[in-house]
């Protein structure tokens, strides 16, 4: 199976969000290398997974699905405001929790058995696909890497997406975490998209690109329709592609081998005779 992933993080005054496209034959800490990747964060061991056990956490993992009184019959006023901006008190919710420095045989499953297994306790199925509208059926869960929240949503699940694997297909918000002495946090993401913003001021209106230079529609001299004309400042898909390619759609035979042995597995050895 296939999958297109939203990953929005969480506590944050602007709205930073990629999509991307894994591929579930992967292994779960493959994929979310790939996650990371898209938005060029350096290496966390601190990662942890969350899912709902029962219909009140998986109404606290619907964020973005407005809160609705049926007293006054329509949403409430939380409902208009910017869902990103909460984080959630995972704690108070009956969540099943995967730390992957823990358990480390989690990492190495594959991500196709680990979203099957969850399927049903949050009423969608991940083995079809599922219209954009569907709201409600989509597969919701919790990735906290180094602390940060991001609620991933699954939007699709297909044995042969019309693209490809692995990509950034979408994105907002231009992340550098590259600072040893600065390491990802709410405080990190909100101090570099505010720096990205005022840069994308100093940019001419009538220049040869857009303002908005992580828009997909923004269209460089080459004509290519994915890289933005101010790269110095600007969210560059094509570059957050190439950086989940680089690393595969799926783990080589060695580095699958080297992931078994870190889980605890002893090493794979093949002999030529």
């Amino acid at each position: 199976m296939q999958y297109v992933l939203k990953l929005t993080p969480l506590g944050v005054q602007p709205h930073v969000f990629r999509v991307v496209s894994v591929d579930g034959q992967a292994d779960v800490a493959h994929v979310l290398n790939l996650c990371d990747l898209s938005f060029d964060y350096a290496h966390y061991p601190e990662r942890c997974l969350y899912f709902a056990q029962n219909q009140k956490a998986v109404q606290a993992l619907n964020l973005d699905q407005p809160e609705v009184d049926d007293d006054h019959y329509g949403p409430v006023a939380t409902a208009f405001a910017p869902f990103w901006q909460r984080s959630l008190y995972v704690d108070s919710l009956a969540l099943s929790k995967y730390d992957l420095q823990v358990e480390k045989r989690a990492t190495v499953q594959r991500f196709d058995e680990l979203l099957a297994g969850f399927a049903d306790q949050i009423n969608g199925a991940v083995a079809v696909d599922t219209h954009p509208e569907a709201q409600s059926t989509h597969f919701k869960f919790l990735y906290v890497v180094h602390g940060v929240q991001h609620l991933v949503e699954v939007l699709m699940a297909s044995a042969k997406l019309n693209c490809f694997l692995p990509a950034t297909l979408m994105g907002e918000g231009l992340i550098i975490d590259d600072d040893p002495s600065c390491p990802l946090s709410t405080e990190l993401i909100n101090a570099c998209v505010a720096q990205e913003e005022a840069a994308q001021l100093l940019v001419e209106p009538d220049s040869c690109g857009t303002d908005v230079v992580s828009d997909v529609g923004a269209v460089d001299r080459s004509g290519d329709p994915h890289v933005s004309t101010v790269q110095e400042t600007g969210l560059n898909l094509k570059v957050c592609t190439a950086r989940m390619r680089a690393l595969g759609a799926q783990r080589s035979a060695e580095s699958a081998n080297e992931a078994l042995v870190q889980a605890g597995a002893s090493p794979l050895v093949i002999k030529a005779y």
